[in-house]
C-alpha cells in the first residue's frame, strides 16, 4: 500500500491538474460569456449569490468537515449525512421559492423572482453528490473528481456560450449554473461506486454534530459577511457596478481561492491522518509557503497585467473594471494563509475557537464597512483588504498556538515566499509601462516574461517553494511518461 506521502503527492498531482484543466475552463466560458454579456446580466446574478451561498452552507451543515475529520466513518455515518442533506436542500428550495418575490422588491428587479426559482434548483441537485465528493476527498482519490469536475464544467460552459450567442442573455448564465451542478451530480452517481444504504440514525448525525454545528455557525457568519458586498453594491449602488465587482473577483479568485481550496483539500485529510506524530507543524510550513508563493505570483501577475489582460479579454466595455480589478487582488494574497489556518481548528477539533473568531472578525468588518461605504465601491473593497489582513492576524495567531508556529514566524515564511513574485510582478508592470502595442501581445509577453523571470529569480535564489514546486512538476512528468 503506498504511504501517506505518496499518496498526498499523488492526490496533490491530480487535484493540482485537474484544478487547473477546470479552472482553465471556466475561466475561458466565463471570458467569452462577459464578451457577449454585458455587466448588468451579471449583476443581476451576483444579487442573489449570497442566498445561494448560505442555504447551501446550511445544507453542509459543517458535516463534510466532520466527515474528513472523522477517521471510521460508517455507512450508516455517510448514508445519514445524504438524507440529512438532502432533506434540507428541499427545505431551503421551497423557502427561497416563497422568497423569491420579496428578494426581487428588496433590489428592484422583476426578473429576479423567475431567476431565483431556477437556480435555486442547484440546491437539489448538488445535495445529491455531497456526499460522494467527501468520500473521495477522505480516500485522496482527486482523479476521479479531477475527471468529473473537467467535464462538467466543459459541457456546461458549451451550453452557457450556445445560449448567450442565441441571446438568452442573464439566462444563459443561469442554465449554465444549473447545467453544471447537474452534470457533477450525475456524473458521481455514475462513476462512483458509493449508494447510500437504507438506513438513517440520529446517533451518527449527532456525533458528527459535536463537530460540525459550531463549525456550521462560523462557516454561516463567515460566508454571509463575504457575500454581505453582494447585497450592499447591488442595492446601494448599481447592478452594473456589481456586475463590475463580480467579474474582477472572478480573477482574483482564480489564483487565490479557487487555488487555497484545491491545497487544502488535498491537506486536510493529510494532516488528519498525520496528527499524531509531530511534523503537521513542518507539512502545514510547507503547504503555506507553496500555496502563498503560487498564489502571490499570480496575483502580483493580475495586478501588473491589469489593463491589457481586461482589454485583450473582455474588451473596452468592462474597462471600468481595472482599477476594482487591481484593489481586489490585494485582499487575495493572505486569502491562502487563512484558509490554511482554519485547517488546523479543524484538525484539531476545536470548532467553539473558529466560532469565537468569526464573531470578532465580522465585528471588525461591519465596522469597515460602515466606516468605508462612503466611498464607493473602492471604498467597500479598501474595506475587504484590510479584513483580509485581519482575519490573518487572527487566524494565524491562534492556529499557530495549537501547532507551535508562531505568527511571527508565520509571516516570516509569508513574506519569504512573496519575495520572488513580487519582483517579478514589479519587473512586469515596469514592462508594460514601456509597451504601446496591441493588448493581446502586451499581456502575451508580460505573461511569459513573468514566468521566465519567477524560473531564474528562484534558481538563483535557490527558494525552497521554487524547488518544492519544480519537483512536483518533474515528480508530474515523469508519471505521464510511464
Amino acid at each position: 500500500m503506498a504511504s501517506l506521502k505518496d499518496r498526498t503527492i499523488t492526490g496533490f498531482l491530480w487535484s493540482f491538474s485537474g484544478n487547473f484543466a477546470n479552472q482553465l475552463v471556466t475561466f475561458i466560458v466565463g471570458i467569452l460569456l462577459a464578451r457577449i454579456l454585458s455587466p448588468r446580466e451579471y449583476g443581476l446574478i451576483g444579487m442573489i449569490t449570497i442566498f445561494i451561498v448560505i442555504s447551501q452552507t446550511i445544507i453542509d451543515s459543517g458535516l463534510r468537515q466532520a466527515l474528513i475529520r472523522k477517521n471510521d466513518c460508517t455507512e450508516a455515518d455517510y448514508s445519514s449525512v445524504f438524507y440529512y442533506n438532502v432533506f434540507l436542500s428541499i427545505l431551503l428550495y421551497c423557502l427561497l421559492y416563497l422568497c423569491a418575490p420579496y428578494i426581487s422588491k428588496f433590489y428592484g428587479e422583476p426578473e429576479l423572482q423567475r431567476i431565483i426559482k431556477v437556480l435555486g434548483l442547484i440546491l437539489l441537485f448538488g445535495s445529491l453528490s455531497a456526499v460522494h465528493s467527501t468520500i473521495l476527498i477522505k480516500q485522496l482519490n482527486f482523479k476521479l473528481q479531477s475527471k468529473i469536475s473537467v467535464g462538467s464544467a466543459l459541457i456546461s460552459g458549451l451550453i452557457g456560450i450556445v445560449l448567450a450567442y442565441k441571446g438568452f442573455g442573464v439566462w444563459s448564465l443561469v442554465y449554465r449554473q444549473l447545467a453544471g451542478t447537474i452534470l457533477t451530480s450525475l456524473f458521481y452517481w455514475i462513476f462512483h461506486s458509493w449508494v447510500p444504504r437504507k438506513v438513517f440514525q440520529w446517533v451518527s448525525l449527532k456525533d458528527l454534530f459535536g463537530f460540525s454545528l459550531k463549525f456550521l455557525l462560523s462557516m454561516f457568519i463567515d460566508q454571509s459577511f463575504w457575500n454581505i458586498y453582494y447585497v450592499i453594491i447591488g442595492k446601494v449602488f448599481s447592478v452594473k457596478e456589481l456586475g463590475l465587482y463580480t467579474r474582477a473577483e472572478m480573477f482574483k479568485n482564480l489564483p487565490s481561492q479557487n487555488l487555497t481550496s484545491l491545497i487544502a483539500n488535498v491537506s486536510l485529510p493529510a494532516l488528519v491522518q498525520s496528527q499524531e506524530n509531530k511534523t503537521i507543524r513542518e507539512n502545514y510550513r510547507k503547504v503555506l509557503g507553496i500555496n502563498i508563493y503560487l498564489a502571490s505570483f499570480m496575483l502580483f501577475m493580475i495586478i501588473s497585467t491589469a489593463n491589457s489582460m481586461v482589454l485583450a479579454l473582455l474588451g473596452e466595455k468592462w474597462s471600468e473594471m481595472i482599477p476594482v480589478l487591481k484593489l481586489l487582488c490585494l485582499s487575495g494574497l493572505l486569502y491562502p494563509a487563512s484558509i490554511l489556518a482554519i485547517n488546523v481548528f479543524t484538525v484539531k477539533g476545536d470548532s467553539s475557537l473558529i466560532l469565537r473568531l468569526e464573531f470578532v472578525k465580522k465585528g471588525i468588518s461591519l465596522l469597515l464597512i460602515l466606516a468605508f461605504i462612503s466611498g464607493g465601491l473602492r471604498g467597500i473593497i479598501f474595506a475587504i483588504v484590510i479584513s483580509s489582513v485581519i482575519d490573518f492576524l487572527l487566524n494565524g495567531f491562534y492556529s499557530g498556538r495549537l501547532i507551535g508556529y508562531k505568527l511571527t514566524s508565520q509571516i516570516k515564511d509569508i513574506l519569504q515566499a512573496m519575495i520572488i513574485p513580487f519582483l517579478a510582478g514589479v519587473l512586469v508592470l515596469l514592462l508594460g509601462n514601456v509597451m504601446s502595442i496591441d493588448p493581446i501581445a502586451e499581456l502575451i509577453i508580460q505573461c511569459c516574461t513573468g514566468l521566465v523571470i519567477l524560473f531564474f529569480i528562484g534558481e538563483i535564489l535557490k527558494s525552497s517553494n521554487h524547488n518544492t514546486i519544480k519537483e512536483l512538476v518533474i515528480n508530474t512528468l515523469q508519471k505521464i511518461k510511464k
